[in-house]
């Protein structure tokens, strides 16, 4: 037991972890217990030497520390850490895994996963002060959700994004301009907006409300948009451009009719 408690406290120096030290003293003061090597009682549960290892509640332990159904926790200000074992309540499992609390023992951040009936269950594991409302959430397949504990895809966020850029990778919409492209009268693109109060190809307010859009494909779309729109003001300008031409013969006609 005296060359454990020595380890122990050579750890707690060498790390210099308030655990560490907190594990030193407490090897310390089984050792005044008595000279038996244990278990010893604590009232709370059961204190185990193995070699030079110690546990709380196991009776072999596989590590320096080795910790059975409970809690490992370090008080103290400003701020506490807590290593929580699985917790049951009915309907439900979760396992916050360890959490960090203040000097009142609220809690600041806990990291965890959450499941139901067993741990082989784990719905996700979590970031946050609750299991049940998460700040983040990671699910088994790799999705991640923020404000959302159920993300459809890789990256879910329930509420608003800033970012100083954000790079779209899309098929962009040169389309257009192939010779074989159809671009559609002018004429009748009133017509459809007369008809559906909306461009054609482009959703509907109502159908982006249900169903959300695709932020590269939209992209794409207003872009083919744009792109036919430069075609029109192309034309247009070339028919102009004609006109133009044929008022200024128009006018130099009359003018040499007029001297005549």
């Amino acid at each position: 037991m005296e060359k454990t408690m020595q380890s122990i406290c050579c750890a707690g120096v060498l790390a210099g972890s308030r655990l560490a030290r907190l594990l030193a003293a407490a090897v310390a003061m089984c050792a005044t217990l008595g000279a038996q090597s244990g278990p010893w009682s604590t009232g709370a549960g059961t204190i185990y030497e193995g070699g030079s290892n110690v546990g709380l509640n196991t009776a072999s332990p596989g590590v320096m520390l080795d910790v059975n159904a409970g809690d490992v926790r370090t008080v103290g200000p400003p701020a506490g850490f807590i290593m929580q074992a699985p917790d049951y309540w009915s309907g439900g499992w979760a396992n916050r895994g360890f959490s960090f609390t203040n000097s009142s023992n609220t809690i600041l951040a806990q990291f965890g996963a959450y499941g139901s009936g067993a741990p082989s269950t784990l719905g996700y594991a979590y970031v946050g002060t609750s299991y049940s409302s998460p700040w983040m959430t990671f699910l088994p397949g790799g999705n991640v959700g923020v404000g959302t504990t159920s993300p459809a895809h890789l990256l879910q966020v329930a509420g608003t994004i800033g970012a100083k850029e954000v790079i779209v990778s899309s098929t962009g919409a040169d389309y257009v301009f192939a010779p074989e492209y159809r671009l559609a009268p002018l004429r009748e693109v009133a017509a459809y907006v007369e008809a559906h109060h909306h461009l054609p190809e482009i959703p509907s307010a109502a159908e982006v409300q249900e169903k959300g859009i695709s932020l590269g494909e939209m992209q794409a779309k207003l872009l083919a948009k744009i792109e036919e729109l430069t075609l029109h003001m192309i034309a247009a300008d070339e028919k102009i451009s004609k006109l133009q031409e044929q008022n200024l013969e128009l006018q130099k006609r009359v003018a040499e009719k007029v001297g005549k």
